[in-house]
């Protein structure tokens, strides 16, 4: 009787660990992509966090008047003509 049963039993449970371990390796394999995903967008952040980094020591170390000279020489004579556009609106007598 016992014979029976187990020549019965055991295709199913087969049938059963084989599923479970085709499971298994699935969800592995999905758990190195995703470990492998991380570890890709934790470097491309290391990476772009250093360069922003360098970036900014490059520009501190090249900031000064010479980065500022194009904006004043630009700037000084539209000064100079709206002074004289300025003039011309006020009344003559705050100009004495």
């Amino acid at each position: 009787m016992w014979t029976i049963l187990s020549s019965l039993i055991s295709p199913v449970t087969e049938i059963v660990k084989g599923w479970q371990s085709r499971k298994k390796v699935k969800l592995e394999g999905e758990l190195a992509v995703s470990r492998a995903s991380t570890e890709a967008k934790v470097k491309r952040l290391e990476t772009s966090l250093n360069g922003d980094i360098a970036w900014e020591n490059t520009s501190i170390k090249n900031s000064g008047w010479k980065d500022e000279w194009f904006t004043v020489v630009l700037l000084f004579p539209q000064l100079c003509v709206l002074s004289l556009v300025w003039q011309s609106m006020l009344p003559r007598d705050l100009l004495r």
